[in-house]
């Protein structure tokens, strides 16, 4: 199968912006591949503020279409999460081509991740959240249904245009999810007298690695974005006689979509209601102060409030110099390489310590 031609716009409001920006189109390039899309030119436009019909100017929409009839290019991706229906339509219309935001690609992703019926409840209530306000009669917004990035999940064969129909499925959804939520809220009961660790941090920072290494059980583990979407929890013994229950969590990421954060409720609640919160970080990753402002951010959003230790995995994968930064930088941080094993043990003192 053919992959699908991408091309990728960040917009900045002033030149301070660009280094961000392009850190984000580069994180954006990552999302795109994981969908099996292939990014073939990015461009980070310099804007005061967005067009409220088409978000860029025409001198950039000229340019784009230029650049998407060179490269033969199927879709444009903004790197921005809200694009309003009126400029779906318009730019669809003037670019003839697909057009999408980031929220519609990681959403596009946790479609593709999703196994269990939770997840995949959880996602489609997310894209149909994501897809009520931008229905507006017949267009290319509605006939994107065919196929590709933006399109998987929620039963897309027969969904109508009507509202009401797509708003009765929200229903149907939210009802079934209460359902789920219920039994969780049972099993959280039943560990009540538990010690209770939630494993958080920015998505592909290792957690499912961590977790199952602690709890010598194998869960599903892959070098790539949101590679699990389920939390799993499991019995670890940090010490000879002390025993915590370690639940592995989505992975966060920069901009994660409101409307996935609000359909996947129930799973961040495993976060909510544990006694303390590893937060997993990349060490290798240069910007990691920023995946760390997203999850302490996102840790606070979800009301969160509670013990939080930062685990700086992949050491081996590492600077020197860079390691040198952040141990300065975060003095009662712990250092680890799931990968190779080491450090774990300092982990485990750090968690027994803190009980």
């Amino acid at each position: 199968m053919n992959k699908e031609k991408i091309i990728l716009i960040g917009l900045i409001g002033t030149s301070d912006e660009k280094e961000g920006a392009e850190y984000s189109i580069s994180e954006l390039a990552e999302l795109v591949k994981t969908t099996g899309g292939e990014v073939v030119s990015s461009f980070i436009i310099k804007k005061q503020s967005i067009d409220p019909a088409h978000i860029i100017g025409s001198g950039w929409m000229d340019t784009i279409k230029s650049e998407i009839e060179n490269k033969n290019a199927d879709a444009v991706v903004f790197d921005i999460n809200n694009i309003k229906a009126v400029q779906y339509n318009n730019l669809e219309k003037y670019l003839d081509v697909k057009v999408l935001s980031r929220c519609d690609v990681i959403l596009d992703i946790f479609a593709l991740r999703a196994s269990s019926a939770e997840a995949k409840i959880q996602v489609e209530l997310a894209q149909l959240n994501n897809m009520l306000p931008r229905i507006r009669g017949k267009g290319m917004v509605l006939s994107r249904l065919g196929g590709g990035i933006g399109t998987r999940g929620p039963g897309e064969t027969k969904l109508e245009t009507d509202r009401r129909h797509i708003q009765r499925k929200i229903h149907k959804l939210n009802e079934s999810l209460k359902a789920i939520e219920k039994t969780r809220s049972l099993k959280r009961k039943s560990r009540e007298n538990a010690v209770k660790i939630a494993v958080a941090g920015y998505t592909n920072a290792g957690k499912s690695s961590l977790v199952s290494l602690l709890s010598k059980k194998n869960l599903f583990i892959e070098n790539r974005l949101f590679a699990t979407l389920d939390s799993f929890t499991r019995e670890v013994f940090i010490s000879e006689n002390k025993k915590v229950l370690l639940t592995d969590t989505v992975g966060f990421i920069r901009n994660l979509p409101a409307t996935l954060v609000k359909a996947f409720r129930s799973t961040f609640e495993e976060i909510v209601f544990s006694d303390m919160v590893i937060h997993l970080i990349d060490s290798s990753n240069q910007n990691y102060e920023e995946c760390i402002k997203t999850v302490d951010d996102e840790l606070e959003e979800i009301g969160y409030t509670g013990k939080v230790i930062k685990v700086f995995n992949k050491t081996d994968l590492a600077d020197s110099e860079l390691l040198h930064k952040i141990s300065l930088e975060f003095p009662d941080a712990v250092f680890c390489s799931v990968k190779e094993k080491t450090g774990i043990d300092a982990v485990k003192t750090t968690i027994s310590a803190l009980f």
